[in-house]
């Protein structure tokens, strides 16, 4: 009779450098996530941030015009917005440069969006809409939290800022809960 043997996946997923002194286990963790995304045929950043079944506060049929730059700004960040959820460490200060001037564009192509949607409901109207879409998935990306060293002088009240090697060292069932809300988002 044969014996069984199990051949391991030595196959990486995760192919990006990290920063110098980043633990193995934020590696490990950003692995798990680029694997299930492989598994499953798709991007990460299309994962964590699906545009299908997702809510918006417009009329989809009646502003198209809308919609259509609503999906445009949506996907042209999407992969920005992954990075950022995850508080990615860079391995250079160019790298963190180029970071920067996106999350500045994608700012801006956020309000210019906004102000579209302004223009064409109306102030009050566009505020009634945006607040009664209740998902949690209704695709606005709303900025998050500053960064840790932001020369913003205001106080910031929300959540604190946290990167996965902090957590996980923190808790490590809530670690292995955000991975997998991350790629969970329908509830």
């Amino acid at each position: 009779m044969g014996t069984l043997q199990v051949v391991a996946d030595t196959t990486r997923y995760f192919r990006f450098e990290l920063a110098v002194g980043t633990l193995q286990v934020v590696g490990d963790d950003l692995e798990a996530l680029f694997k299930e995304a492989a598994l499953r045929g798709v991007s990460v950043n299309a994962l964590a941030y699906p545009w299908a079944d997702s809510k918006v506060w417009h009329d989809q049929v009646s502003f198209i015009h809308i919609h259509v730059e609503h999906w445009r700004w949506w996907l042209k960040f999407r992969q920005a917005f992954f990075d950022w959820q995850l508080y990615i460490p860079y391995p250079s200060q160019q790298l963190l440069s180029v970071h920067r001037k996106l999350k500045m564009q994608a700012h801006i192509d956020r309000i210019k969006c906004l102000s579209w949607c302004i223009q064409t409901s109306g102030y009050y109207s566009f505020l009634r809409q945006f607040e009664a879409c209740t998902s949690n998935r209704r695709l606005m990306w709303m900025g998050g939290h500053p960064g840790r060293k932001s020369s913003d002088p205001k106080p910031y009240y929300g959540p604190g800022i946290e990167n996965l090697r902090e957590l996980r060292r923190r808790d490590l069932r809530l670690t292995s809960g955000k991975r997998r809300m991350r790629f969970n988002r329908s509830t």
